[in-house]
């Protein structure tokens, strides 16, 4: 994993703090999307070039988003 993802880990956890549900929900997807990190294409693709540009920060944002939705 790519420490440009820890923000993205931070901020979608922050968004299911509140909700003991959400949260164990969002642990366990993340122990799997770590788990399966290097298969991880959608996100993948945000992560390869220009990592800082703002269509890329977005893109892995948006992906977080969707997961704690």
């Amino acid at each position: 994993m790519k420490k440009l993802s820890i923000p993205m880990v931070v901020v979608a956890m922050e968004k299911v703090m509140d909700n003991l549900e959400k949260e164990t929900a969002y642990l366990e997807w993340l122990k799997d999307f770590f788990d399966t990190y290097d298969s991880q294409d959608e996100y993948l693709k945000f992560c390869k070039t220009s990592t800082a540009s703002a269509e890329n920060v977005k893109g892995r944002l948006d992906y977080f988003f969707k997961v704690v939705k």
